[in-house]
């Protein structure tokens, strides 16, 4: 008996499928300028993942965004920041321990205790909804220093972001400086308007071959644009 006309389709005629409807869609995107590096010479610093439902958001206007990274399995993404003397390294990932942003805090205050450093001053608060700890580093890998760390978490659904801010030659009055720039640290409902980050979730997706993921998030994408376009046309 000849076998049914389904039987004839196999996975890899079902990912040559979606690899073709990918591709209709990558050519509708082409005008698009987005890449891995999707925030590069931004300011400000929105972070989330497809599925989190939250991100973490920082809107300051004198940080200037120098690097930004989707890692491939989706575990995680960062950005390198700088500005008034102050380094800011951002993460969103999912949580390593199950809890709140006090959680994730004391999970990697304890990692940090696992640094080739001698640090002072360590300490643990809240600060609103965030968790944070501190501390001065005094010495690196037998080199004297004198630099300011300040660790802030934010957990929300399984998902945690940490602000890590430091300045090195730290002068005790720079600390209301660092503590200015977590006032404007917060954490927003969904991902937000950035179109860049949506179609990054989306190149993850197809480069990890999870084809259905990615046809998601790119729709999302046109989506977007549409309403862009739509809105443009009344103002």
């Amino acid at each position: 008996m000849a076998p049914a006309k389904r039987d004839v389709w196999s996975l890899e005629g079902v990912e040559i499928m979606k690899t073709v409807l990918l591709s209709l869609l990558l050519a509708l995107l082409s005008s698009f300028a987005f890449g891995q590096n999707f925030h590069a010479a931004r300011t400000g610093v929105h972070l989330s993942l497809p599925k989190a439902g939250w991100g973490l958001d920082f809107p300051a206007e004198d940080f200037l965004v120098e690097d930004a990274k989707l890692d491939p399995n989706g575990q995680y993404i960062g950005c390198r920041a700088g500005g008034n003397n102050i380094i800011m390294l951002c993460y969103f990932e999912h949580a390593p321990v199950e809890g709140d942003a006090a959680a994730c805090r004391d999970y990697y205050m304890e990692k940090s205790k696992e640094a080739p450093m001698e640090v002072s001053g360590l300490r643990a608060y809240e600060r609103g909804e965030m968790a944070v700890f501190e501390y001065l580093v005094t010495e690196y890998r037998g080199e004297r220093v004198h630099q300011m760390n300040v660790h802030a978490y934010l957990a929300r659904n399984g998902y945690c972001a940490e602000v890590h801010l430091s300045r090195s030659n730290y002068d005790p009055e720079a600390y209301d400086d660092l503590m200015k720039v977590l006032e404007e640290v917060h954490a927003s409902n969904g991902i937000g308007p950035v179109i860049a980050l949506q179609f990054d979730f989306a190149m993850m997706y197809y480069t990890s071959k999870n084809y259905d993921s990615a046809i998601v998030e790119y729709e999302k994408v046109l989506a977007r644009e549409k309403e862009l376009i739509t809105y443009n046309k009344y103002f």
